[in-house]
């Protein structure tokens, strides 16, 4: 396992599948001389060329279409989009190619808080069985692992980066055939008292949060949601119904945060002793203060 940013996981998984099958290629605007999404492919054009890193102007959805002939005709695009309403536009016109091999990758977030709230204002993509699936990697060794499995998948994709990540650093797989599920929630840390619910950049929050929370004996389990869609119920049902609340550490997307309270009130509504909450935190101690006003 090498230690690297998530922003070096994911050039790494990219410039591993490019490599490794032909029909990869990535379309985006500035994806071949500033990088793109993330500044992850800015040192690709060269070793790829233009056909595998396709510089597009400002085409916004556009894209999504290039991508979905690019697609029927047996290829394998990775779109590079701009921000989160993007893509979660994009994912609504996916749901009609359940089968295309096509994955949007967007960051989600920004530095203040007018930026989250414009992420977090976006639509989000609606249940039901041809929905995308949507990833949201909180650690460089899921992004790497899940950006990968994601290009191998045998239907569409959206994963959103958290803007927040991509510096931060830690372990990541090297070179590997091997491709993790897209889809199950990982425990973070274990707890009986409260039910953190998080994913992104969130997830290291919750993190923070759940060690100040065990200074003053509550302990909180930190739930790391991985995947959007599908949300893994039977892991949320599995915890709530241990601790007997809950609360939602948001990234900023606001759709999605209405669709995790809604599958937490389907599959665990009878396990709540005290309402559910939704805090998008600037910091660790915003979680803190939620959790102990319900004591």
């Amino acid at each position: 396992m090498a230690i690297l940013t998530y922003r070096e996981a994911i050039a790494g998984a990219l410039r591993e599948e490019l490599a490794r099958d032909d029909r990869v290629f990535v379309i985006g605007e500035r994806v071949g001389y500033s990088g793109g999404a993330g500044d992850v492919t800015a040192a690709m054009l060269a070793e790829f060329g233009e056909r595998r890193i396709r510089d597009t102007p400002r085409l916004d959805l556009s894209l999504v279409g290039a991508a979905i002939g690019a697609a029927m005709g047996g290829l394998v695009p990775i779109v590079a989009m701009r921000d989160a309403a993007l893509a979660i536009a994009a994912g609504e016109k996916l749901r009609r190619h359940p089968r295309l091999p096509i994955v949007i990758r967007a960051p989600l977030g920004g530095d203040d808080a007018r930026d989250q709230t414009e992420y977090g204002g976006a639509g989000w993509i609606h249940g039901g069985g041809t929905t995308p699936r949507v990833l949201a990697p909180a650690s460089p060794s899921d992004a790497a692992a899940m950006l990968k499995a994601a290009i191998r998948a045998d239907g569409p994709c959206v994963i959103f980066e958290d803007r927040r990540l991509y510096e931060t650093r830690g372990k990541a797989a090297n070179a590997t055939n091997e491709c993790p599920a897209l889809e199950g929630a990982r425990i973070v840390r274990i707890g009986a008292d409260l039910t953190i619910v998080a994913y992104a950049g969130a997830v290291q929050q919750a993190a923070a949060a759940s060690e100040i929370l065990a200074a003053h004996q509550i302990a909180a389990e930190v739930i790391d949601l991985r995947a959007l869609a599908p949300l893994d119920c039977a892991a949320l049902a599995a915890s709530i119904a241990k601790t007997g609340r809950a609360i939602i550490a948001s990234a900023g997307l606001a759709g999605a945060d209405v669709e995790i309270a809604s599958i937490i009130h389907h599959c665990a509504f009878a396990a709540l002793r005290t309402p559910l909450e939704t805090v998008t935190p600037i910091g660790a101690g915003d979680i803190v203060r939620v959790a102990m006003r319900r004591g």
